[in-house]
């Protein structure tokens, strides 16, 4: 699913962007400008930056990473839009109508390069079919699940903490306890292990899990 990052300095403004986009099926995170740069930089790079009304400054947009569509949202103001000369691709002036809004974030998104496929030993994960598939059979993963196996695709063989996992899933401020952690985890693991396939998500005692490729770790216990 899509992944649009908020930046909004309005904490409250933020969640009501928030909670708005999530009910329409994006996956969402919002930060203040003080945090962008960070945002962009914690390895969930966004599909779309939505920037409420802030200063888009050129140098905010440059934090090393291949810079995502960014949809302004202004107050009305003399002169012409905000575009390039900012590191905006499209502005909305206020107020703006959420149909309005919807359709501009589908435009931007649809005009995006699309995101390859991720894909490690027999696992595929399509980002903008929103299809899984293993050994070339479909993997039906609800919308945390998915969020969870495109996490690992990412970083194939790096143990994510039990915390590291809550915020990037849920966010930091999300009152998210270990259990909640390792249910998800478990579903993800029955999902993708269905029939005879061997469980690619390898628990690390005391320090969380990481996705390996099945058929290597089969590999190991055999020279072992």
């Amino acid at each position: 699913m899509p992944r649009i990052l908020i930046v909004e300095d309005d904490a409250q403004v933020g969640l009501l962007l928030r909670y708005t986009l999530e009910a329409t099926g994006y996956e969402v995170a919002t930060c203040g400008r003080d945090g962008f740069r960070a945002a962009l930089e914690d390895g969930r790079r966004p599909d779309l930056v939505l920037l409420d009304d802030l200063p888009a400054d050129p140098a905010l947009m440059s934090a090393g990473v291949p810079r995502p569509p960014v949809l302004l949202l202004a107050e009305p103001r003399p002169g012409p839009p905000p575009l390039a000369r900012g590191g905006v691709d499209a502005t909305l002036e206020k107020p703006v109508g959420f149909p309005e809004l919807l359709a501009r974030i589908r435009t931007l998104l649809r005009g995006a390069s699309a995101t390859a496929p991720l894909a490690f030993g027999d696992i595929v994960l399509d980002p903008d079919a929103l299809r899984v598939s293993r050994g070339g059979r479909a993997v039906h993963l609800g919308p945390t699940e998915f969020r969870l196996l495109k996490m690992f695709l990412e970083a194939p063989g790096r143990v994510f903490s039990r915390e590291e996992i809550r915020a990037r899933i849920w966010g930091r401020e999300a009152e998210i306890d270990e259990r909640t952690v390792d249910v998800h985890i478990g579903r993800l693991r029955k999902a993708l292990a269905r029939g005879r396939s061997r469980d690619p998500v390898r628990t690390v005692r005391g320090s969380g899990y990481a996705l390996d490729d099945p058929s290597a770790a089969e590999g190991r216990r055999r020279r072992a």
